[in-house]
């Protein structure tokens, strides 16, 4: 199946009517939008409207409504909260038809909380013979049928994986990975009837687990009918050190569940404390700010007085060479309009002047005399012009001997001071605007640093715990020794001998049908996983994955990847290993599934992330991609209208979706206005 087009109205900070429409042609969608704009919310909306279910974490509201919508609700009113999603589905035929799922709840604003009083679904099918119209029809408005219907297309127990969220699974595999292997497990045990096996290979249980089994009902009554005093006495024994051995593995859950809820709490408090710079960490940038500005003040004092010094080093020629052009008419010269010949001297003139015939031979006439007559003019005393000239050409020399890159090298330094204070102040700003409107979390800190020691007791309490039952199970083991031979001794109750035998034979099955089925779609999965990584990660990898689909990613000496970016491309390496796992399960064959992720791009570099988007395409017929970093420049060519941004208020509590990507939503995006 793909989806064509989700729309909510009302959907938590999705107040007004949100619309979001999906290529099916095989390329990527994204959808972008800072920290705390309504990414989760839009990603939590598919698995609603499909399932009727959202998983947001603990510190997230509870309600599905807007809070300024509901607040704004007259009390005693309905107003309705809705969902809906198009997509297309291939039948049987193998002909692609239009579906249209909608979902809505109806709340009554109550004085205190507002509550559920209708819930609805419907679902519809495009019946029209051609593209060109459309008539829907309602297929059914009833909850279970509905279900059945979804079930078939999206199966509710792959949901986690059709909406992946890349960032809980990179905080699942930085503490255990059994989250993951667990949720993944029941889904493929659910979508195979495999859990059929599993729970009567449980309830027929064991000979040794008490009463709570078929097997150990058997036993039990097999030593229950014995009349030897000596198993009887073996039987009591026997029963306090399943008593014994029962309340310690209550303890050792009680203990375990404890840690879950100490880890969710510790996850919790991580990803709050993540969201908001601490008191202390914004006030040390303010402080490393000021220190800046400081530094850059002080060079700009320095550059002023080197300035100066430089400006008195050139002072005369630059004064020379700037006021001798006009030095004329400071000083009152007169300026003709004849120039003397270049090389010509007063004294020459005056010895022509006094001869008939030239240097050159020829006589000296009327004109020429003339001319020299007024060449001698230009001569001092009569002028000074000659003077000037020669005056002109000195100072043009005196003026080439500055540097006049000096100045200005010390002028732009100094402007790019200022323009990196002016910068700094305003950084300094938004910190203080931060830590006006931000709460503090240094106390989270400390709840947290609180929670990481009540966990290290918990710990060492559950290891105590297994320790005593590791010496209880070990002593009831004993007595069961001991059982077992007095009863091989005796004669009696061989009926229950033999329904014991037939039991184990027929536990020995479903054993058998479940751990050959787990060993094939984990060590294909773990295949699948080891391929993508090869692609996607540059350092080489090994890939080891358990029977209960427990993953581990170790080098060749046996240590695990341990950074969070590689945990990221590990995550991205594990959808893309289910997709692959899922497209070759005959029981899906024919069956398309898209993938809606939010994907941890910020934790990769930029080849990694380059390697995996190039990869993701290949994933599922559908990719609708959530991220708060730019990765448009990580694709060769996207259309624009596959690219959403989430704006969102001040306070993101309302916000709505436009097409195209604005980068000036990550710097501010103040009340919600248009960009």
């Amino acid at each position: 199946m793909k989806i064509t087009k989700i729309e909510s109205v009302n959907f938590r900070n999705f107040k007004a009517k949100c619309s979001i429409t999906f290529p099916t042609d095989g390329s990527v969608t994204i959808i972008y939008g800072p920290n705390g704009v309504g990414k989760t919310t839009l990603h939590q909306l598919f698995q609603w409207i499909f399932y009727g279910e959202v998983h947001f974490n603990k510190t997230a509201s509870k309600e599905m409504y807007n809070l300024e919508f509901e607040q704004n609700a007259r009390i005693g009113s309905n107003f309705t909260v809705s969902g809906m999603i198009d997509f297309e589905h291939p039948n049987r035929n193998g002909a692609i038809e239009k579906y249209s799922i909608l979902r809505k709840w109806i709340y009554r604003k109550e004085l205190k909380d507002s509550k559920v009083v209708e819930r609805s679904i419907r679902i519809s099918k495009d019946a029209s013979i051609s593209d060109k119209d459309s008539n829907w029809v309602t297929i059914t408005s009833d909850s279970n049928e509905a279900a059945k219907l979804i079930e078939q297309i999206l199966p509710s127990g792959l949901s986690q994986y059709f909406f992946f969220d890349g960032e809980s699974m990179i905080a699942d595999l930085g503490r255990t990975g059994k989250e993951s292997a667990k949720s993944l497990k029941n889904a493929l045990y659910s979508i195979f009837d495999l859990d059929i096996y599993e729970q009567a290979a449980i309830h027929i249980g064991s000979q040794k687990a008490g009463s709570s089994t078929v097997l150990g009902k058997l036993y039990l009554n097999l030593v229950q009918d014995s009349n030897d005093a000596n198993i009887a006495k073996l039987k009591g024994d026997y029963n306090l050190y399943i008593l014994r051995v029962r309340k310690a593995k209550d303890e050792i859950e009680k203990c375990n569940n404890i840690l879950e809820k100490y880890h969710k709490e510790a996850q919790e408090l991580s990803e709050k404390i993540g969201g908001t710079p601490s008191r202390k960490s914004l006030e040390s940038n303010r402080k490393r700010l000021k220190e800046y500005i400081k530094s850059s003040e002080e060079a700009i004092d320095r550059e002023v007085k080197a300035f100066g010094t430089t400006v008195m080093s050139v002072y005369p020629y630059l004064f020379i060479s700037r006021v001798v052009e006009d030095a004329q008419y400071r000083i009152g010269l007169k300026i003709e309009d004849q120039k003397l010949p270049q090389g010509l001297s007063k004294e020459l003139v005056l010895t022509l002047l006094k001869m008939d015939t030239c240097l050159c031979g020829n006589p000296i006439t009327d004109r020429e005399r003339f001319c020299l007559k007024e060449w001698e003019k230009m001569f001092p005393p009569l002028s000074y012009k000659y003077i000037y000239d020669q005056f002109k050409i000195s100072a043009s020399r005196w003026a080439a001997t500055y540097d006049k890159d000096a100045l200005k090298n010390h002028i732009t330094y100094i402007f790019k001071q200022k323009d990196q204070i002016d910068k700094l102040l305003q950084d300094i700003h938004k910190i203080d605007e931060e830590l006006k409107q931000s709460g503090n979390v240094d106390d989270l800190i400390d709840m947290r640093t609180k929670l990481e020691e009540d966990i290290r007791s918990a710990q060492f309490k559950l290891s105590s715990l297994q320790q005593e039952l590791g010496v209880k199970q070990k002593l009831k083991s004993q007595l069961e020794a001991k059982i077992d031979k007095a009863l091989a001794a005796s004669s009696t109750n061989k009926v229950i001998k033999n329904q014991i035998d037939v039991m184990e034979v027929v536990k020995q099955y479903f054993e058998t049908k479940l751990t050959t089925a787990a060993s094939k779609y984990s060590s294909d999965l773990g295949l699948a996983i080891q391929e993508l990584l090869d692609e996607i990660l540059l350092a080489r990898r090994f890939v080891e994955m358990t029977p209960e689909f427990e993953l581990s990613v170790k080098d060749s000496y046996g240590n695990e990847a341990k950074s969070e970016g590689q945990f990221a491309i590990v995550s991205f390496a594990y959808i893309g290993g289910i997709f692959k796992l899922l497209k070759g399960i005959p029981e899906l064959k024919g069956k398309e599934f898209p993938l809606v992720l939010d994907g941890p791009f910020s934790k990769l570099d930029a080849e990694h992330r380059q390697k995996v988007i190039d990869k993701l395409p290949t994933y599922a017929p559908q990719i609708i991609l959530f991220s708060k970093d730019d990765i448009n420049k990580c694709f060769d060519s996207l259309p624009p209208e596959n690219i959403w941004t989430i704006y969102s208020n001040e306070e993101r509590n309302v916000s709505f979706v436009k097409h195209g990507y604005d980068p000036e939503v990550f710097v501010t995006n103040a009340n919600g206005s248009d960009k």
